[in-house]
């Protein structure tokens, strides 16, 4: 989470680093059917009857309000003081866009501020964008190409193209294709020498050899995860030039039905209800 003042930044924490919520550790681990949790925690028993769970730590729906309580505790600025709340809107996991649209819409509506919801691949582009900058064989004819892994061997695709970074006067990325699931093998086919590749759909995707491939570059994997200071600092040149989203309208972009709709839809066709 971050606070921002414009598009300057006055506070970023991070729940995977900052220690100023008390967060708990984040590894999973084995435990006894009868061992207790911590508060936050999670148990998931094992399956066909073993005697062993496995314990998950506290996600983004316990984690997230006390990160919103410590910025403001730690910058001292009330929280009424924010005018824009910005958000990823998808695409990614059903559970994280859920968790983040609502929070983002409750804490809008409370303090009566504006909100934004912002591509979580345009997100990725622009810090993809901000690192190529200073890299001497960049070139704005480089399509961007970021992915996240949507599960099932697929990614959530995107192509883009970028005009200057997020801090130029006539910054813009324009999208060359819409954002798509595909699986990963069709996506890989559709690379095209001197495309840049970015984002965290790429773990695992690549071999060795193949990311050493000298028609294409992959970006360090530190301009692969979204950070809430890029998420409201796109927010804001967006809000700059004019755009402006309905608290009541926002929804996240899921791309394609949950499991558990897909399963419903599929006994509806066999007859098994109603």
């Amino acid at each position: 989470m971050a606070l921002l003042d414009r598009a300057n930044l006055i506070l970023e924490i991070d729940s995977r680093t900052d220690s100023s919520v008390s967060l708990p550790d984040q590894s999973r681990q084995n435990a006894g059917v009868h061992d207790e949790l911590r508060a936050g925690y999670v148990r998931k028993h094992s399956k066909r009857g073993r005697k062993t769970s496995r314990i998950f730590p506290p996600g983004a729906s316990v984690l997230l309000a006390p990160m919103i309580k410590s910025i403001f505790q730690q910058t001292g600025l009330p929280i009424g003081s924010v005018e824009l709340v910005a958000v990823t809107q998808g695409p990614g996991s059903f559970t994280g866009l859920r968790v983040g649209v609502v929070t983002a819409k409750a804490l809008a509506y409370s303090i009566q501020a504006q909100i934004i919801g912002v591509n979580t691949l345009e997100v990725i582009v622009a810090q993809t964008v901000q690192w190529l900058a200073g890299n001497a064989d960049f070139t704005r004819q480089n399509r961007i190409c970021p992915v996240i892994n949507a599960q099932r061997q697929q990614v959530f695709a995107g192509y883009y193209f970028s005009r200057g970074t997020l801090s130029d006067q006539d910054w813009r990325i324009e999208e060359s294709a819409p954002n798509e699931i595909l699986d990963q093998k069709t996506w890989m086919d559709q690379i095209r020498p001197g495309d840049v590749l970015t984002g965290p759909g790429l773990s695992g995707v690549f071999t060795q050899r193949e990311a050493a491939n000298p028609d294409f570059d992959i970006v360090p994997d530190a301009c692969w995860d979204c950070t809430a200071t890029t998420v409201g600092q796109l927010a804001w040149r967006q809000h700059e030039a004019g755009k402006r989203q309905s608290l009541w309208e926002l929804e996240p972009a899921y791309f394609r039905p949950s499991a558990a709709e897909e399963v419903r839809r599929a006994r509806l066709e066999r007859g098994e209800i109603r």
